[in-house]
């Protein structure tokens, strides 16, 4: 009887999951699928692209990247078939006749997907979600966004992400630090960014940019735990020690 706002991550996991199973069901799932998110999206939506063996594409963060890939493989490799487009702020993309995050298409696919769960397992998108974290392990999101106004913000900014490339953490939360991505230096292919990516050894990762329209800096942990509880304090422990070690 209460209403429980999922984030932008977990509706993209169901959404996904629900396309795949219906597309299964129906033996209606096209040649050489791909899937596009982002650099800072969860790594839910890879979990389930892995082990449906979709090829799952990153792109920076801005629908707008999402609908470029799009159009590079419609220019370039034709024989891709779109799947799937979506970013952690709420934005999805089912057909490609739209390059952009489409509220339409996503209501449409929400809606069916509950009436399909109701009537075949008597499943909510709640139990559905959690019927993926069984699977996949759960994985838990937050995104902090740090007002930094002014001259002296920009320049505090400036320092935060210079410091964080000269001394990064070798681990977080008592997890070592498995890989430091530098999107500065154009990685996978993707243009320069002004974004740091550390991940985890336990599947977890903490991503940290400016923003590019506000005086504010975006923290965005994903961690991946046995459940709600353990995610909760992981992530809680990872902010608190990149916070503490490099925004004070």
């Amino acid at each position: 009887g209460q209403y429980i706002l999922v984030s932008g991550n977990q509706l993209g996991a169901i959404l996904l999951r629900y396309l795949l199973v219906m597309k299964q069901e129906k033996d209606d799932l096209p040649a050489n699928p791909y899937v596009v998110t982002t650099t800072v999206t969860s790594d839910l939506g890879a979990a389930i692209c892995k082990k449906c063996d979709i090829q799952l594409d990153l792109v920076h963060t801005g629908f707008k990247y999402i609908g470029d890939r799009i159009h590079w493989y419609e220019k370039n490799n034709p024989e891709k078939t779109f799947l799937f487009g979506y970013e952690e702020s709420y934005g999805y993309l089912i057909s490609d006749n739209v390059r952009d995050k489409d509220a339409l298409q996503a209501g449409y696919i929400a809606v069916e997907a509950a009436c399909y769960y109701k009537e075949k397992y008597n499943k909510d998108l709640l139990d559905v979600l959690n019927d993926i974290y069984d699977e996949f392990g759960y994985y838990y999101d937050k995104l902090f966004n740090l007002t930094m106004p002014g001259k002296d913000g920009q320049e505090k900014i400036r320092s935060i992400m210079q410091t964080l490339r000269a001394n990064p953490p070798k681990e977080l939360g008592g997890t070592v630090i498995l890989e430091i991505e530098d999107y500065n230096n154009g990685i996978n292919g993707l243009e320069p960014a002004n974004v740091i990516k550390l991940k985890l050894t336990d599947g977890s990762f903490i991503a940290l940019r400016p923003s590019g329209t506000e005086p504010k800096f975006k923290i965005y942990c994903c961690v991946r735990a046995e459940n709600k509880e353990e995610a909760e304090k992981k992530l809680e422990k990872i902010y608190y020690e990149v916070e503490s070690k490099y925004f004070n």
